[in-house]
C-alpha cells in the first residue's frame, strides 16, 4: 500500500505542479507546470523564461560549468564572456560586470550567417543568488517531477562559447 500510496502522490505531484520562490528577494517565481520550467519575475509578470524539458535537460547538462563561470562572475578576478546554447536558439549567458545568469531566446538578422545571433527581450537575468538557489532546488525537483529528470543530450553537441 506504501509504494502505491507513494506513486500516486508523485503523479499527484507532477499534475498539479510545484512552484519555488528564488533568491533572498524571492521576486522570481520557478514553477513546474506539466513538462515545463517556467521562471517569472513577480514585479514585471512579462518578463519570463519557459525552458521545455529539452531545454532544461540541456541546461542541467551544462549547469556545473556553467556555476564555474557565474562564480568567476562574482569574484571578478578575470574577464568572463560564456555562452551556452540550450536548443532553439536559446542560451545561457555570463559577461563581467552584469552580476547575473542570463536566460534569453536569440535569433539571426536577416542576410548575416547563423554564427551572428542576436538577442531578444524574450529572457530573463538571473541574480547570482537565485541562480544558485535554481541549482540547490535541482534535486527536489527531479523528485517531486520524475518526468524531468531526463539523460541530458549527448556532449557531441557541443556548443558552448567562449568570446
Amino acid at each position: 500500500m506504501g509504494v502505491v500510496e507513494d506513486a500516486v502522490a508523485v503523479t499527484t505531484q507532477a499534475l498539479m505542479g510545484s512552484s519555488f520562490a528564488l533568491g533572498e528577494r524571492q521576486d522570481r517565481v520557478l514553477k513546474v507546470e506539466v513538462g515545463d520550467v517556467k521562471i517569472t519575475s513577480t514585479y514585471v509578470p512579462e518578463k519570463h523564461m519557459t525552458l521545455t524539458t529539452k531545454r532544461l535537460a540541456r541546461l542541467m547538462s551544462i549547469r556545473e560549468k556553467a556555476d564555474i563561470e557565474a562564480r568567476e562572475v562574482n569574484r571578478q578576478t578575470c574577464p568572463v564572456a560564456y555562452r551556452a546554447h540550450i536548443g532553439d536558439l536559446y542560451y545561457v549567458s555570463m559577461t563581467t560586470g552584469y552580476g547575473c545568469v542570463d536566460i534569453r531566446r536569440f535569433y539571426v538578422p536577416y542576410g548575416l550567417a547563423s554564427e551572428y545571433v542576436c538577442p531578444t527581450r524574450n529572457g530573463l537575468g538571473l541574480r547570482l543568488d537565485e541562480w544558485a538557489h535554481i541549482l540547490e532546488l535541482v534535486p527536489t525537483i527531479h523528485e517531486q517531477h520524475p518526468e524531468l529528470n531526463v539523460i541530458a543530450e549527448s556532449s557531441n553537441e557541443e556548443t558552448d562559447k567562449r568570446q
